[in-house]
């Protein structure tokens, strides 16, 4: 499945300290022409303002809750995971997708893969960081959203056929009739 150039969500225009379970946070990409919804599944997690503009999941002394939100869609359809930023951050990061992929992932270690077919036409994208006073801060997100396939749309001459074909054999049937 081909996607269209690749849409870049990020933290700058979203400031909000401890956000917890449940809170939702709507994201638009840079061109505006794609929203995302960011679910708070477990744990909190803050988004912090300039200069650092980023996306935080922390442990708020929360006795090692995992911290984990859901991107999805806003119109519900489907997108493809392209890549994260992550600025810094220590513990490791389990990225999961709804089609069976599944990333474990250190910050130490080189940014992560999403290649396979589980990372394609995907409609939530969710990560969870669990470390014990950990703190995982992502600064942007790549998504792309695969294009969109026109209906198929049968020829004029097809259909015309088909009509002539369907009035022959109405004529046919009404002469055995008579």
């Amino acid at each position: 499945m081909a996607s269209a150039a690749p849409i870049t969500v990020s933290f700058g225009n979203y400031p909000g300290l401890g956000l917890g379970v449940g809170t939702t946070q709507t994201l638009t990409n840079i061109d505006a022409t794609q929203q995302f919804e960011m679910l708070s599944l477990s744990g909190k997690y803050e988004i912090t303002a300039a200069p650092n503009n980023e996306l935080n999941l922390k442990d708020f002394s929360d006795n090692n809750v995992p911290r984990s939100v859901r991107f999805v869609r806003q119109d519900g359809g489907a997108f493809d995971v392209l890549g994260v930023t992550l600025r810094s951050g220590f513990g490791n990061i389990l990225y999961t997708s709804d089609k069976g992929g599944s990333l474990d992932s250190s910050p130490l270690g080189p940014p992560p893969s999403f290649s396979g077919s589980e990372w394609q036409g995907v409609t939530a994208f969710t990560l969870t960081a669990s470390q014990l006073f950990g703190e995982s801060k992502f600064t942007s997100f790549s998504f792309g959203i695969p294009p969109t396939q026109p209906a198929s749309v049968p020829e004029q001459m097809s259909l015309a056929l088909l009509g002539l074909g369907l009035a022959g054999l109405g004529l046919a049937g009404t002469r055995r009739a008579a």
